[in-house]
Order: structure tokens, then sequence, then C-alpha cells
């Protein structure tokens, strides 16, 4: 095969070396990097130097905002396993994240997450294939090749820069888990910032509006987005998706996105500040899930768990027991993998609380006691 050519980009993060053959884009690597192929030296024959130039030109888009997903032609160089997995870091949209574990189920190898992540480590079109989108089951950043500080740099970038999309206008629905609450970047300090995804009319209220039931969402972290919208949407409840960076809502005027400061609990106390006694709060995080039950709220987790007054006191115990073993260098076991179960018990654990709550208040006899 014959050694390919290069050029370089600068960017916030140092110089981004580009690498094509005469008909494909082949490589894209961060200064810390250390897997760049030999290249030819001396100027590039007129294809290769045309597919350097119009990649050089989307990657200043990407970085400016401009852009989401690259048109150059690229070729991916690996073995067949390595190919599916870069493929499905493709598939990750702009501003989300990712687990390996999620990649590992995409390509049905679902034992395989070692490799996957090794694969994951072997991209060699950084940025063009999102590798940094990838973090560990809990949220964490875990690893990249080109070195933590610029995977920080490239979610923040994302995350103060919302989806093209949004910006249109056009929702769409979210997927997987993203980066716990706080990691992925600076957000703002002016306040919290209301995101409405969409443009259509009001539509006609129901039990939810009409009886006051509302979903409060601590979305960064959260894997059941899209469970909460299409269940709350059926019953026409009113969704808050609050996160520190902006979040991708369905189009429908009833779910908005709030976005807050930078704050560590920035999120927990807009929530619990906005909180009526007949709203429904979905997360993962005890002291808020506390905070919340003292205000009678009904708070669900997503694995479909309600925390009530009997039992958050010892979840509060055990979460900060856990927390001083790790401070004291103790090896403690992380929350288990999120699983297709426990999607399936969340739907029917919201699905039920919304009915209790239905019932709980005087029917209008001219309103729908039901889904719509």
């Amino acid at each position: 095969m014959t050694p390919p050519y290069s050029s370089a980009v600068p960017t916030p993060l140092g110089a981004l070396r580009l690498v094509a053959s005469e008909v494909a884009w082949v490589g894209a690597y961060l200064p810390a990097q250390r897997r760049a192929p030999v290249v030819e030296a001396g100027p590039p024959p007129a294809a290769a130097a045309a597919l350097l130039a119009g990649a050089a030109r989307e990657c200043e888009a990407w970085l400016a905002g401009d852009l989401e997903a690259f048109s150059t032609p690229i070729e991916l160089r690996g073995t067949p396993f390595q190919r599916a997995v870069w493929e499905a870091l493709r598939a990750i949209p702009w501003g989300e994240c990712r687990s390996y574990g999620w990649i590992a189920r995409r390509i049905d190898r679902p034992a395989a997450v070692r490799a996957v992540g090794a694969a994951v480590g072997r991209n060699p079109l950084s940025i063009v294939v999102p590798c940094h989108r990838v973090v560990g089951a809990d949220g964490s950043l875990t690893g990249y090749a080109g070195g933590l500080d610029a995977k920080r740099w490239l979610l923040a970038h994302e995350a103060r820069t919302p989806s093209r999309k949004v910006r249109r206008g056009v929702g769409r629905r979210s997927g997987a888990p993203t980066a716990a609450r706080g990691r992925l970047g600076p957000g703002t300090d002016a306040g919290p910032r209301r995101e409405t995804s969409g443009t259509q009319p009001w539509a006609a209220p129901n039990a939810g509006t009409l009886f006051g039931l509302r979903i409060h969402v601590d979305a960064d972290g959260c894997p059941v987005k899209p469970e909460v919208y299409r269940v709350a949407l059926r019953y026409g409840l009113s969704v808050f998706v609050v996160a520190n960076s902006g979040m991708e809502t369905p189009n429908d005027p009833r779910v908005e996105s709030v976005r807050v400061g930078s704050g560590a609990d920035a999120a927990d106390d807009w929530i619990v500040a906005h909180l009526e006694a007949t709203d429904i709060v979905v997360t993962t995080d005890v002291p808020l899930a506390a905070r919340c039950v003292a205000k009678q709220a009904a708070v669900l987790h997503p694995t479909g768990r309600r925390w009530t007054e009997d039992d958050i006191g010892s979840a509060l115990a055990m979460r900060d027991l856990l927390t001083r073993l790790r401070s004291e260098g103790e090896r403690t076991r992380g929350p288990a993998p999120f699983q297709d179960r426990d999607r399936s018990a969340f739907l029917q654990a919201l699905d039920a609380t919304i009915q209790k709550g239905l019932r709980s208040r005087p029917r209008d006899p001219a309103s729908p006691s039901g889904p719509a």
C-alpha cells in the first residue's frame, strides 16, 4: 500500500495532523497520539492535496461549530472488528455520549467491552470518528488517545455549541446516557436559560396538564430520557429536562430544556426550587432524591425504584459511607450496568406513578382519564 500524504491544521489543542491517500481521508491525529502512520515526504499529488484541503476546511468548520457531519470521503483502515466499532462511533450524535457497553451491544458483541475499548483507542480519525464521545458506564471520562485534556475540551466544545438541529428548532429523540453532571464543560453562570425545541402550537390539554402533574428530569447522565418523553407525551404531561448543558428534546412544546449554571448542584437547586408536591422527579442522585422526597414529590430512579421517606435515609447513609471509603483509598464497586430490564422496570414504574397521581386528584368530567 502506497504511504499516504499529510498536512496540518492549527487547533486550540495544537496541530491536528491530517492524512490522506489519493482516494480518501484516512487519518486525523492530535498531538498526543502515537500511532500516526509513516507518510510520503514532499508535496502531495493533486488528488491527495484536494482531499487534504477539503478535510482542513471541514475541521475548521467543525471547530467553529458550523459543521457536525463530515462529507470528505474517508477510508477506515483496520480489522473488520475495528471498523465495526469505528462505524458505531460515527452514530453517536453531536453533544451526546455513549458507553463502551453501548457500542458493544450495537455491533452485536455485548461481551466484547474490553476489545471495544482497545479498538476505540486505535481510532485513526479523531473528531471525524468521534471517539471523544465515549465514556465509562458511570459517566467518567476514562481514557483518550489524544489525552484527557483534549477529550474534556472536545466535549465542552460540543456542550457549549448546541446542535445545529437545536439552533434550527428541530428536535430529535435522545439516546443512551450522556456523561454525568458537571463533567462536560463550564455551562453558564448567568442563571438558568430555557431552551424550547419546537414552534408547534400548544396541544389541547388532557389529564396531565389539567391536574398539574409534571415531570422533572435530572438529565445529565439520565439513561431513560426517551422513555420519559414517550410516556409523558402519551399522557399529555409537561416535562422539564434540566441539565448543565443544552439537551436536545422532542419537537413538542410540552417538553422544555432548561440549561442551568455550571455549579455541581445547579440542576438540583433548579428542580427543588420549581418542584410541587404533585410532580414526578427522575434522578440517579441520592441527595437530590432526598430533597425532593422531603417536598412530597414522587421520585424515581431510572431502574424503576421509587425512593420514599422509609428508605431515602438509608440510601443517603450508604452513599456517604461509600464516599468516605473511596476518599480513604478503598476500592468500591460502582453501580451495576444499566440493562434492558431496568428500562422496562422504569417504564412500568413511571406509568404506575402517573396513574396513581391521576387517581388522587378530582376528575374533570370533560377531560380524559388516561393516555391520549
